[in-house]
């Protein structure tokens, strides 16, 4: 007769450790993405209204000789 206590060997279980790899995993992502975001939000885009008078005066200037 075979007791509840006995455990089968071909029968693979996670356990504890596979539960820490993937919350350690879990966290690493969390600070990964923070850290992505406040390097995101320090970018600064220019306006279309910039852009338009960057090429615009791009076009008018005339480069000086030495």
């Amino acid at each position: 007769m075979i007791t509840p206590n006995v455990l089968d060997e071909s029968v693979v279980n996670p356990g504890l450790v596979g539960f820490l790899v993937v919350a350690a995993m879990g966290f690493a992502l969390y600070l990964l993405v923070k850290s992505m975001r406040r390097q995101i939000s320090r970018i600064e885009v220019p306006s279309e209204a910039e852009l338009r008078n960057q090429r615009s005066t791009a076009g008018t200037t005339t480069p000086t000789a030495p």
